[in-house]
């Protein structure tokens, strides 16, 4: 699955039941296409006689937007597949009983028949409506990591906060510290599943603001040290 690019990478083969299959042989009797759309390439795929059926490769077209990440989704509203052979020339569409499955990690999918009742060695297009999205253990960590990335500012505004009112007293190494977290922001917005591109809303809504925040408290932090190495040297 290319979340960004809006495309699910699919293998595609058939199984050939006895009417297109040679006798005693994995080979075709007749030369199969099949028809699937919406894909990037070119819709007819084709399946040569007298050779077992090869797995090929799409790309399904999803709609959807990863700037939603983690909660996008992506939908082909109407896949369609329609199965022909070919035979002296002559095209026939075929019954055929599709079949959608497949495990992807951090992803889960649906398929759903969007006619019912007819897609058991039917004769015709068949629909499909066939949904992806993040699965629970993607949509789990990416939750608990948005709550590290919270939680930092957070203890960094409390300690900056009590030293500036001098309830604390102020311990330069805590600058570093800071600091540090600073870097961090960066480097767990890269660690996120799923990449999700710059820009998304958890950029908006969470890395900008940790980031003010931190640099915020940083700078109330460097406040309170020059207040205190002033008093100290008026003391002095």
């Amino acid at each position: 699955m290319d979340a960004a690019a809006r495309i699910l990478n699919a293998d595609i083969t058939i199984l050939g039941g006895s009417s297109i299959s040679e006798p005693n042989s994995d080979g075709l009797a007749e030369d199969v296409e099949l028809v699937i759309s919406p894909i990037t390439s070119d819709q007819q795929i084709d399946f040569p006689r007298g050779e077992a059926p090869k797995t090929a490769q799409a790309q399904i077209i999803m709609d959807g937007d990863i700037e939603l990440w983690p909660f996008d989704r992506y939908l082909a509203e109407a896949l369609s597949v329609e199965a022909f052979s070919i035979d002296n020339g002559n095209r026939r569409a075929i019954p055929a009983a599709v079949a959608i499955g497949g495990r992807l990690q951090g992803w889960k999918f649906a398929a759903t028949s969007l006619l019912p009742g007819a897609v058991e060695g039917d004769v015709g297009t068949q629909f499909y409506a066939l949904k992806a999205s993040r699965s629970g253990g993607t949509l789990t960590f990416a939750v608990v990591m948005m709550g590290v990335l919270i939680l930092m500012p957070v203890l960094s505004v409390f300690v900056a906060a009590q030293t500036y009112r001098g309830n604390r007293m102020v311990e330069p190494a805590f600058t570093g510290w800071i600091t540090a977290m600073l870097f961090a922001t960066f480097s767990l917005r890269a660690f996120l599943p799923g990449a999700p591109p710059v820009g998304s809303w958890v950029d908006a809504v969470v890395v900008l603001w940790v980031a003010v925040a931190l640099v915020g408290s940083l700078a109330v932090y460097v406040v309170a040290w020059w207040q205190s190495t002033h008093e100290s040297q008026q003391q002095s």
